[in-house]
């Protein structure tokens, strides 16, 4: 069974139906009470990441994100922005171990690679890499200090 069926059983069992189309607009993902929308244009991988994402939310969130988005208020937009990134972080833990990123990266010579080494989507590495670089930069030096003596 792959992630994304394992995925979507647990959706089953929250009573949760899960759709895959086409948006019309540039958007990976989206929850409204109990429906979770996943964009078809997304590769299988990208589609089983933004099922989690969608689910964390599900779990986490007690808001409608979808008003929020649209909203003026800058105290909505500042809470969307931060489950948003709550989220991001459960989505990359769950996904992506730090230590194998710092293992991995001694031979790839890209993103692309590195995402293929670590079973991960490209944009999901990119997202990840954004707000973990310094860390991962960090554990390399160290790793590269040990090595050394």
């Amino acid at each position: 069974m792959t992630e994304f069926e394992i995925l979507l059983n647990r959706a089953n069992d929250e009573k949760i139906e899960v759709f895959i189309f086409k948006f019309g607009i540039n958007l990976r993902g989206v929850i409204k009470n109990i429906h979770i929308g996943i964009n078809s244009d997304l590769t299988f991988q990208e589609r089983t990441e933004e099922l989690y994402h969608e689910l964390m939310h599900f779990k986490y969130s007690a808001r409608d994100l979808i008003n929020y988005r649209i909203s003026n208020d800058s105290l909505k937009k500042y809470i969307l922005l931060k489950e948003e990134r709550y989220i991001m972080e459960k989505v990359f833990n769950h996904f992506i171990d730090i230590n194998l990123v710092v293992e991995k990266a001694k031979y790839c010579q890209n993103d692309f690679e590195l995402a293929e080494e670590l079973n991960v989507s490209e944009h999901l590495l990119k997202e990840y890499l954004k707000y973990h670089v310094d860390e991962v930069n960090r554990l390399i030096k160290r790793n590269k200090a040990e090595e050394f003596y």
